[in-house]
Parts: structure tokens; C-alpha cells; sequence
């Protein structure tokens, strides 16, 4: 036990020590299915297509969950939901 400890702790702060070796995606992919919610019809959720990875691919209650969060995101940052296109980023 005291074996696993030691080594995940030093997995830990080698992780820690090392921040710019992980990039997640996950906040432009919510980003791309808030824009697309906002943009699209009901619809056209599932079959949008544009090149990329970003459709929707999870059940109608979340989808309509983001088309309601993207009413609000609207009202703080516009560009976020605006225009579909990926070089929008935080300040």
C-alpha cells in the first residue's frame, strides 16, 4: 500500500511540474456545442456538418440544456456563441 502511495505521488507532482504537457479540448468542444445550439435549428443538431468533430453527440435533454445556458452565454460574450468559428478565446 505504502508502495502505491509513493508512486502516486510522485506522479502527481511530476504532473504538476509539467502543466503545458496537457492541453485539454474539452472547453472548444462545449464551446462548439454552445455556438451550434445557439445558431442551428433543433433540427439540425444532430446532422449539422462542418468538417469537424464537434456535432453533437449526446441525448436531446442536453442538447436543449445547452441551448439554454447559450441564451446566457449570448448576453456576457457574444463572439462565444455568435459565429461557429474556433479562435474565440477567454481574456
Amino acid at each position: 500500500m505504502m508502495i502505491i502511495l509513493v508512486i502516486l505521488s510522485v506522479l502527481i507532482k511530476i504532473m504538476l511540474l509539467a502543466p503545458n504537457r496537457y492541453h485539454s479540448t474539452d472547453f472548444e468542444v462545449h464551446r462548439k456545442w454552445l455556438a451550434l445550439t445557439h445558431e442551428t435549428k433543433p433540427y439540425e443538431w444532430y446532422f449539422y456538418d462542418d468538417g469537424t468533430k464537434t456535432t453533437l453527440d449526446y441525448p436531446p435533454f442536453f442538447a436543449w440544456f445547452e441551448k439554454i445556458i447559450s441564451l446566457f452565454i449570448h448576453k456576457v460574450y457574444p463572439q462565444m456563441v455568435g459565429s461557429m468559428c474556433s479562435t474565440f478565446a477567454l481574456q
